[in-house]
C-alpha cells in the first residue's frame, strides 16, 4: 500500500493541470521565463565567441566594455605597458 501511494503521488507530480498554466499566463510568468531563457542563451553564445578571441583581443573587449574605458585611455594604458616590457 505504501508503494502504491508513492506511485500515485509521483504520477500527480508529473501532471500539469490547466488551472496551473492559466495562472502563469495571467501573471505574465511565461513571458518572463522566455525572456530569461533568451538572455541566458545569448550570454552563452557571447562567451563562446569570446573564448575564440586571442588574449589581447579579449583584454581590449574587457577594457572597453566592462571597464568602460575610452579608446584613448586604452591606448595610453597599452602604450605604458609596452614601454615597461621593453
Amino acid at each position: 500500500m505504501k508503494n502504491e501511494t508513492i506511485n500515485i503521488v509521483r504520477q500527480r507530480a508529473k501532471t500539469v493541470y490547466v488551472e496551473d498554466t492559466d495562472y502563469f499566463e495571467h501573471n505574465n510568468q511565461s513571458d518572463k521565463m522566455e525572456e530569461d531563457f533568451i538572455e541566458v542563451e545569448n550570454k552563452e553564445r557571447l562567451f563562446s565567441c569570446m573564448n575564440r578571441l586571442s588574449d589581447d583581443e579579449r583584454d581590449f573587449i574587457y577594457l572597453r566594455f566592462v571597464n568602460d574605458m575610452s579608446f584613448r585611455n586604452i591606448s595610453q594604458l597599452l602604450g605604458s605597458l609596452m614601454r615597461k616590457c621593453s
